[in-house]
């Protein structure tokens, strides 16, 4: 096995970790607050948020995806990184002013918006946060054990402050100044961190002008990505009720989780896909393709069906009875799991890459404005539901749209996916949790863990017996490192 795809195995792993660090920690967080601020004061955290995404998104202006991909090309070069990397915070700390001006206007203007005005100040800590965050810097350098490491320590504090200060309906403001506040530790310790990589004393005749293109598509890029992300929020805040919102937050707030799994090997790949074009390395970047398409139909497709089946005893142990009216919207929206996946290989991994973040671009646009169309008519109709329904179909005319401009390349980027041998797993899989679905037990989590247990152990098993490529490698590369640990032991 070459060494290169050991990195990338050891940087998935710790991305992985990252991604589940990121969004279980918040995960945990929320399932205790969700029953201490009721969906009311939950729908009200969920709609502030949404707004103050849209000005972070601003601020950032397609920096996270540009910069690894220009910093990455630029890492073997420690003046060249320096000099990029100083560049984009330049442009970062003039957007982000901008946007903070903006905000401060819009909460003093717009009605709906007054209303929350003190969540949404304490919110926008994040948007100051993220000129220092830079972690579009180290996902450049490929340093994801000390981002993992780095998370994991900051969110485990922030979960500790949230059981120690969160104990009744009114602490809303305590519960959203905690999250702001890790947003801006974060950016504090990647900004020390960063000096061991850039020299942030040296000055040099700076160029943002060859930035302002390439960033401003990926600006757009953000800008569609974050319309269809949270106008189902932002919409439902204008159009129903705070509670109705906190409802759909707990069906999205596990597709979160998930899609942080599925989308996990993205991240690592975009630096190593960059440089592949970069060296003009065509047959390698196929395979990497190829593979990641593969994991992402293994991966995906059975959390999506597994969690479609149990999206009720899901809501129910993570936020409780008063939300399982977010189970439609949460069985509606599962499937996005797979096309999420599949668009983040196809646009981020492949197309951004190759220079074509036009074309991701007009896919973004396509989903955004299906979303608003179908946001509009769903909405009134079925609240949280409809919301979702919108989401599922903006993710599909996304999937569609990149297909279709990649559909030269595909035929050999699914080549390698066994689909009989994926459809056999899953059916002997949901056979094995049927009757435990319909069995009553004391506890909701021994359900789902006896359910998770038995779908899983029997579909990765199916996959084994038959002898599934990708399954297979994942196997020997876990009983060789089993192997050398215990060979290290002794």
């Amino acid at each position: 096995m070459s060494n290169s795809t050991v990195s990338l195995r050891k940087n998935y792993i710790y991305n992985l970790c990252l991604t589940v660090a990121n969004l279980l920690f918040p995960f945990i967080t929320y399932t205790y607050s969700s029953r201490i601020l009721m969906p009311e004061g939950m729908g009200q955290v969920s709609f502030a948020s949404s707004v103050v995404n849209y000005f972070l998104m601003f601020a950032q202006l397609g920096i996270p995806t540009y910069g690894i991909r220009v910093c990455a090309q630029k890492k073997g070069d420690k003046k060249e990184l320096t000099k990029t990397a100083k560049e984009l915070i330049i442009i970062n700390v003039i957007t982000s002013a901008i946007s903070l001006v903006v905000l401060l206007l819009s909460v003093n203007i717009i009605g709906r918006l007054t209303e929350i005005r003190t969540l949404i100040l304490i919110y926008s800590l994040m948007i100051v946060s993220s000129v220092f965050e830079m972690s579009w810097l180290f996902g450049a350098l490929e340093q994801y054990e000390y981002i993992a490491k780095r998370s994991i320590i900051i969110k485990a504090i922030s979960v500790a402050a949230v059981f120690i200060f969160i104990r009744k309906s009114s602490d809303t403001y305590m519960y959203v100044a905690i999250i702001a506040a890790t947003y801006v530790v974060t950016g504090i310790v990647n900004f020390i961190h960063a000096r061991s990589f850039i020299d942030l004393r040296e000055r040099y005749h700076y160029e943002l002008r060859q930035h302002i293109k390439p960033i401003w598509i990926f600006f757009l890029m953000s800008v569609a990505t974050t319309v269809y992300l949270n106008l189902d929020t932002l919409m439902l805040g204008f159009m129903t009720t705070d509670a109705e919102v906190g409802i759909y937050n707990a069906a999205v707030r596990i597709k979160a989780l998930l899609t942080g799994v599925v989308t996990a090997l993205g991240t690592v790949m975009l630096p190593r896909m960059s440089r592949l074009i970069y060296d003009r390395d065509d047959a390698a970047f196929l395979k990497y393709s190829s593979t990641a398409m593969e994991y992402i139909f293994i991966i995906a497709i059975p959390m999506a069906l597994y969690f479609m089946i149990y999206s009720g005893e899901c809501i129910l142990l993570i936020s409780g009875e008063l939300y399982l009216g977010g189970t439609p919207a949460m069985q509606i929206i599962m499937p996005t799991l797979f096309f999420i996946g599949m668009t983040n290989i196809l646009g981020i991994q492949i197309l951004v890459p190759m220079g074509k973040e036009k074309l991701v671009l007009y896919s973004e646009i396509a989903g955004a404005v299906t979303d608003i169309i179908l946001n509009a008519i769903f909405i009134p109709m079925y609240g949280a539901a409809g919301a979702a329904l919108g989401t599922l179909f903006a993710e599909i005319a996304v999937f569609i749209f990149q297909m279709y401009y990649l559909r030269d390349r595909i035929r050999g980027i699914f080549a390698s996916i066994s689909y009989k041998k994926l459809i056999l797993s899953n059916i002997f899989a949901i056979c094995a949790i049927i009757l435990i679905k319909y069995m009553d037990f004391r506890y909701i989590i021994v359900k789902l863990m006896l359910s998770s247990m038995a779908y899983f152990v029997v579909y990765f098993l199916m996959l084994l017996m038959l002898r599934e490529k990708l399954v297979v490698q994942g196997a020997e590369y876990l009983k060789n490192a089993l192997k050398s640990r215990l060979n290290t032991k002794q």
